[in-house]
């Protein structure tokens, strides 16, 4: 991350706090499903847990899926991935 924010978390940790999704998080947010591989290493499935929470504890809808044995990429490209998508937008933009 420091590559991408310029510095270490240690060094800068207010730039570090702003790029995180959960320092953003508040009750006018719109409705989200986070879809997560739980073998993912490049992003930690407990960034995505906290965020979730985060939303949850803010009235957010927020809905947490993990998909088993997928890392970061395979999620991507997993067919369950698209349906769960489609059923997010059918479900909160028909409103």
């Amino acid at each position: 991350m420091s590559f991408f924010l310029g510095d270490t978390r240690r060094k800068k940790p207010e730039v570090y706090r702003a790029a995180s999704p959960v320092a953003h998080v508040s009750a006018g947010d719109p409705p989200t499903t986070i879809i997560h591989g739980e073998t993912d290493i490049i992003v930690p499935l407990l960034s995505s847990q906290v965020f979730h929470e985060a939303q949850k504890r803010e009235g957010v809808s927020s809905q947490l899926i993990i998909l088993p044995k997928h890392g970061h990429f395979l999620t991507f490209i997993n067919p369950s991935t698209a349906k769960h998508m489609i059923s997010h937008f059918r479900t909160h933009l028909a409103k």
